[in-house]
């Protein structure tokens, strides 16, 4: 029984310290990736990280997820001054329940097939308390763009570095 005790003291602190070297390895290399001014022409903002890399389920569109903790009130004003057009504001939930709604706040650069839909844009979404807790950020910045648009950007850049 004292052997078993000892076998899972020895894995809980295995487990600690591979957790915490993965950690500081992860860190080190966020602050050695260069992050880009813009992400196909889109402005990414400077003060987030990413979240989720550039994924499509189905080919269109694809989607970059970054993160940050600054409030969403700056960056409205930061995709206002770069992107040079007004916010369409979309508000889902519960009208009577505010703490169960969520406002999006969306550039629409190129409209969807759907309402509401945009297939490239900007996305910009002021997260709840709980989510915050999850994410560690305030606010989530989703930059959307044609899946043609990004494979043929990617097409062209091969051939250059080919050539």
């Amino acid at each position: 029984m004292k052997a078993r005790k000892i076998k899972a003291l020895l894995s809980l602190f295995g487990i600690i310290g591979l957790t915490l070297i993965i950690n500081s390895y992860m860190e080190k290399n966020e602050k050695e990736i260069a992050f880009p001014e813009n992400l196909y022409g889109i402005p990414t903002y400077r003060d987030s990280r990413l979240s989720f890399p550039m994924s499509s389920m189905d080919g269109d569109p694809y989607i970059a997820v970054f993160l940050t903790e600054d409030p969403y009130e700056k960056v409205l004003q930061f995709y206002k001054d770069k992107l040079k057009m007004d916010v369409k504001v979309l508000k889902y939930g519960h009208k009577k329940r505010k703490h169960m709604t969520l406002t999006i706040y969306q550039f629409e650069i190129e409209k969807g097939e759907l309402e509401n839909y945009i297939s490239k844009g900007v996305e910009i979404i002021s997260l709840n308390s709980r989510s915050r807790k999850v994410y560690k950020a305030r606010t989530k910045i989703k930059i959307i763009l044609p899946g043609k648009e990004v494979l043929e950007l990617n097409k062209k850049k091969e051939e250059k570095i080919n050539h």
